[in-house]
């Protein structure tokens, strides 16, 4: 077994999935009707979170357990340091 499906492997047992397939979790990008397809598969579904209010979230992550195995993250992308509010930077440009 080469060093690439031993991480492909290991990472399928991490997370129980029948396949090394994981959604990229961008924000805006897809409903979750794909997260769903992508579990059902075997895969692991996700969603980008960062545009979205709690609510939306909640909502999204019901429908996701409801219609598939239960595979899927959420990503939230925090910025460190946080970007200057918009207020504070008006004014600067010469």
């Amino acid at each position: 077994m080469n060093a690439m499906t031993k991480r492909a492997d290991a990472f399928c047992a991490r997370f129980g999935l029948r396949v090394p397939i994981l959604l990229a979790p961008m924000a805006g990008a897809s409903g979750p009707s794909l997260s769903i397809a992508v579990a059902n598969a075997g895969g692991l579904g996700s969603c980008g979170v960062l545009l979205m209010q709690p609510d939306e979230i909640i909502a999204w992550a019901n429908e996701v357990r409801s219609k598939s195995n239960d595979a899927f993250q959420l990503n939230n992308w925090i910025s460190d340091p946080s970007p200057a509010p918009r207020s504070s930077t008006r004014g600067s440009r010469a």
